[in-house]
């Protein structure tokens, strides 16, 4: 007797977007998108904004933690339906819900000022705050994104190869160093390629482990990268 295959969770995620009527009308609410994290799991995006939302979290380096598509359990609240873009747990352990908009809720409209303190509530009963992610605040971010855009995919590119023993390597030599640049850690450890080098720094920066200038500078050979400060 033949077996069906139960749909992926991505797939019944891609399913229930298309029916939402905001997937339609604003250019930079529609498209999906599937994105390989760097922790590797993948992660279905319900719109341009929610990429540029993903990839300015995984940049941001006060940002420790993300679960995207966040819905608190019945444990945890009643949140009647209440499902968050992402939970955001901050480095120095604050957490928060977010909502990816293009605009901010109109609270002198009383149907969205009533879903914006639902959703405030529903965040508080998990500890944290509640935030409205807009288009104007990730455009203001937009050097982030792009080069975020860039680490991602070199990572990406050498993901199935094991880095570890690399990265300790690279936070060694960079210690050292105290700061360099992309250009001087690739001659750090001659028999590796260039693109495992470039990946295992990507992680590290994802990591929090070493910072770089990337919020005010593009990525490349001249970008500036240190040992993250406790």
């Amino acid at each position: 007797m033949a077996t069906t295959k139960a749909p992926s969770l991505a797939h019944k995620r891609r399913r229930d977007l298309l029916k939402r009527p905001e997937a339609k009308g604003d250019p930079r609410k529609q498209n999906l998108w599937v994105i390989r994290a760097f922790d590797g799991s993948r992660i279905v995006l319900a719109s341009d904004l929610a990429l540029h939302h993903f990839l300015f979290t995984e940049g941001d380096p006060s940002v420790s933690t993300v679960c995207y598509y966040y819905r608190p359990s019945p444990d945890d609240v009643d949140a009647g339906g209440i499902c968050f873009d992402a939970l955001v747990t901050f480095c120095n352990g604050s957490k928060v819900c977010r909502h990816v908009r293009a605009a901010s809720s109109d609270l002198s409209v009383p149907r969205q000022a009533e879903h914006f303190q639902a959703c405030q509530r529903a965040a508080r009963d998990v500890g944290a705050s509640y935030a409205e992610i807009t288009a104007a605040e990730l455009d203001r971010s937009v050097q982030r994104i792009r080069n975020w855009t860039r680490l991602l995919a070199a990572y990406r590119r050498c993901a199935h190869r094991p880095l570890d023993v690399l990265e300790k390597l690279l936070i060694v030599h960079l210690t050292r160093a105290g700061q360099s640049t992309i250009q001087t850690a690739l001659t750090w450890i001659p028999d590796a390629s260039h693109a495992l080098v470039i990946a295992a720094l990507a992680r590290l920066l994802r990591k929090r482990q070493i910072a770089s200038d990337l919020d005010e500078a593009t990525w490349s050979l001249h970008t500036r990268i240190g040992v993250t400060t406790p």
